[in-house]
């Protein structure tokens, strides 16, 4: 009996050293993006900037890694563009990556880690001398894409911090298409560690 009380206790100390130190953060950013396929690679084509923002949970798994889940609003897609016309497709998901990253005592870090993307709006925009159309395209396209995340950032012993990453889309993003399109990505971002 007294084994178990000692393990219960030992247990309990030991989860709530890692609560402790279990951190939450906000996070705004600009993405830079573009999608890559057969039927978006025209001369024309440019990279879309769009905002990203959202919140993220840093779990320390030992001394300098760690987990980090996060939950992100981010506007991606494409745009094309030369003198006579404008075309933009901006994509607007709600983003969940898993990231493990390592911590340098220095405050860099690097992480990487899968991300699954929930499609909440797709759109066409189409703009010329002549005329000026928006349509809704969001069954054209799943309503999930995968894409891996590589980064790095810096954090000041402010609470504040800065970071860089690259998106990598993973799965086809057309739905039925006998095309593949995927999501590319870079972000720039500040991010704001809360009651560290």
């Amino acid at each position: 009996m007294k084994k178990v009380s000692a393990f219960t206790l030992a247990f309990l100390l030991f989860a709530g050293a890692i609560q402790s130190q279990i951190t939450y953060g906000v996070k705004l950013g600009a993405n830079l993006s573009t999608i890559a396929g057969e039927d978006y690679d025209h001369s024309d084509k440019k990279s879309k900037l769009g905002l990203q923002f959202g919140g993220l949970v840093n779990i320390p798994v030992q001394e300098k890694f760690s987990v980090q889940p996060e939950l992100l609003f981010s506007q991606e897609g494409a745009m094309w563009k030369d003198s006579d016309y404008s075309e933009k497709e901006p994509h607007t998901f709600l983003n969940v990556p898993v990231l493990a990253q390592y911590n340098d005592p220095s405050g860099f870090f690097a992480h990487t880690g899968p991300q699954i993307g929930f499609l909440l709006a797709a759109k066409e925009k189409y703009k010329d001398d002549e005329e000026s159309e928006t349509r809704d395209i969001k069954e054209e396209f799943k309503s999930t894409a995968f894409s891996w995340v590589v980064g790095a950032g810096y954090l000041h012993s402010s609470n504040i911090g800065v970071g860089a990453r690259y998106n990598l889309g993973l799965s086809n993003i057309g739905d039925g298409w006998e095309s593949t399109a995927k999501h590319r990505g870079f972000n720039i971002y500040v991010f704001y560690i809360l009651g560290k």
